[in-house]
């Protein structure tokens, strides 16, 4: 199908429901449509299958199930038309036929592919969707061209690089609503302090390194929401690597490396911050590598951990304090010389009659090396919050060896790089359209 009738097909505003057919379900278009970009064969005018038939008139996007045989059709806002067209195009173009998909399937095929494409509680993060391409042109703590310049802005942005190297930062760099940090073309290493995301709402981090830094490597506090942490090198801070505190949720923290440290990741800080109840994070496929403690250490929080590998921790791997709910679902747990796994810390909170530690659930989790899990306990079940259920893998050889190849920074190309050094082109007419009451119905 033309750019131009998928982007006239997603212009006008309203929601549908598809039968029982899973993959055109309406939670999986609010959940960036992975499932079914990823079902489509190499685009054609004509679909056939179990899959969904995607066509576009007068605005809107039809999609036919096989199973029943039904049509709806769906009226989608602005922002999940272009999202749907941008992550269509995307799977679309790093469709590989009938083989397995990678990890990163769709995603890494254009620039905004990222946007809307976490699984888990972070899968809402849309980042700098909306805004202009931002090139960091020198590796400067401040000024323009710098990261912390763009990453202040007040409008939406999409920050890329120019520029591979170290920027050193003598403060924590603050970052605002609706950004993308993307890191994918160069490599960028964070040292000096780390980034701050305070109050702020849509963020992702994309394939940077931050190493020896003061405080915290990334600091979620304060209400911040929808933030994606995806593919980061993160070493030796002095305080945690990354720290999810004072009520801040719906966060994804995805395939990062984590080495050479001690106080790994805290998902809130006090027992008394009774505020925390509302936080929620997914971890998944994450590579903990000798770390020594909080992997993570939990309080109040509900957290989903599956695909991890947790290699040699030093003092325990996983800790449930207060009221915590942790779902440990088919993770690798490697013993070194601390064999246990999991850890409970009874607190109490200033609200409570009692003390108390938090519960952790695991299943299909794998213990080498004498590594000690406990019993189950009960936590909550993920699926009663996702809008889509992430894809899990059986834990085992293979999936050590798949996190070992992408956990961490990866060198791979910026899509788009070749045009991306003044404007992303392609996204700037979308852009345009967007803001315009026909949202490009128009256009031929």
């Amino acid at each position: 199908m033309a750019e131009k009738d998928l982007a006239n097909s997603a212009a006008n505003k309203g929601a549908g429901e598809c039968g029982s057919n899973v993959a055109c379900s309406k939670a999986l278009v609010w959940a960036r449509s992975r499932e079914i970009a990823a079902a489509l064969a190499p685009a054609s005018s004509a679909w056939s299958g179990d899959y969904p038939v995607i066509g576009g008139r007068d605005g809107v996007i039809a999609l036919a199930c096989s199973a029943p045989p039904k049509t709806h059709e769906w009226r989608l806002d602005k922002r999940d038309a272009l999202l749907l067209l941008l992550l269509l195009q995307g799977s679309l173009i790093a469709s590989s036929g009938g083989a397995p998909p990678p990890p990163y399937h769709g995603v890494d095929a254009t620039l905004r592919g990222l946007a809307g494409a976490a699984e888990g509680f972070g899968a809402a993060s849309i980042g700098g969707l909306e805004g202009d391409t931002y090139p960091v042109t020198n590796l400067l703590d401040d000024g323009p061209g710098s990261l912390r310049y763009a990453a202040a802005r007040d409008e939406p942005l999409w920050v890329v690089f120019n520029v591979s190297g170290t920027i050193s930062l003598a403060s924590p760099l603050r970052v605002t609503s609706h950004k993308t940090i993307d890191g994918r073309g160069q490599r960028i290493k964070i040292t000096g302090n780390g980034l701050l995301l305070q109050s702020c709402e849509h963020v992702i981090v994309n394939n940077l390194e931050f190493e020896r830094g003061r405080g915290d490597a990334i600091t979620i506090v304060a209400d911040a929401k929808d933030v994606w942490i995806d593919r980061c090198t993160l070493s030796d801070y002095n305080d945690g690597l990354i720290d999810i505190t004072r009520r801040s949720t719906r966060v994804t923290v995805s395939r990062c490396h984590f080495y050479q440290h001690k106080k790994t990741m805290l998902i809130s800080a006090n027992p008394r911050h009774v505020g925390d109840r509302n936080i929620k994070v997914t971890i998944h496929h994450c590579y903990f590598d000798q770390t020594q403690e909080r992997h993570p250490r939990v309080r109040f929080a509900k957290v989903h951990l599956y695909n991890i590998y947790f290699r040699e921790w030093g003092v325990y791997g996983v800790r449930a304090s207060v009221e915590a709910q942790i779902v440990s679902e088919h993770n690798v747990y490697e013993a070194g010389t601390s064999k246990r796994a999991f850890d409970y810390f009874i607190e109490k909170a200033p609200d409570s009659d009692i003390a108390v530690a938090g519960s952790i659930s695991s299943d299909g989790d794998v213990f080498l090396n004498g590594a000690e899990g406990p019993a189950n306990s009960t936590a909550f079940l993920p699926e009663d919050y996702y809008s889509m259920n992430p894809k899990v893998h059986p834990a085992g050889k293979q999936l050590v060896r798949v996190i070992r190849e992408t956990a961490g920074w990866q060198n791979i190309p910026l899509p788009g790089s070749s045009s991306v050094k003044k404007s992303d082109s392609r996204f700037d007419e979308h852009h345009r359209c967007h803001h315009q009451a026909s949202y490009c119905a128009t256009r031929s």
